[in-house]
């Protein structure tokens, strides 16, 4: 099934404070926050995916693909065994009429499906940037400035 892409621009910042974390922290917080706006069209997939057998509705997933450099992906749909069913519906078949379920559900959610990643991927930075801190940010020395010594 064809995907859909949604490229994000802009966000300078949390792009800076990624790029300065280790790589394999950025990608798993970048990753939570995409999986968890990705959500919210899945389920929204899930309310408009067409039921004759429930096959479809019940295996709607968010996956992770491959991303490339700074790049992360993920994707919505359904798993290999019932892809066919979602492709008929979505597109319609010689003999039957198409019923779109994904790409109207995208279409409705996708502004949330941002506004809940913008959210949750300045949380997980935030929460990232602090475990890797540990010791010293509790040791309170982050916020006290060290005095030189006048000779």
């Amino acid at each position: 099934m064809a995907g859909q892409q949604f490229r994000i621009q802009g966000l300078r910042e949390v792009d800076r404070v990624l790029k300065l974390m280790p790589r394999e922290i950025a990608e798993k917080a970048l990753f939570a926050a995409l999986r968890k706006g990705a959500k919210i069209i899945r389920d929204e997939a899930e309310t408009r995916a067409p039921v004759d057998t429930g096959r479809l509705k019940e295996n709607i997933r968010v996956r992770k693909a491959r991303g490339r450099g700074a790049s992360a992906t993920v994707t919505i749909g359904p798993t290999r065994k019932v892809a066919h069913i979602g492709m008929f519906a979505e597109f319609g078949t010689a003999t039957q009429a198409a019923r779109p379920w994904l790409r109207p559900a995208f279409d409705q959610k996708a502004q949330a499906a941002l506004v809940k990643f913008v959210d949750e991927i300045g949380k997980t930075v935030e929460r990232a940037a602090v475990r890797l801190a540990g010791s010293f940010a509790k040791s309170g020395l982050a916020g006290r400035r060290r005095r030189r010594r006048r000779r």
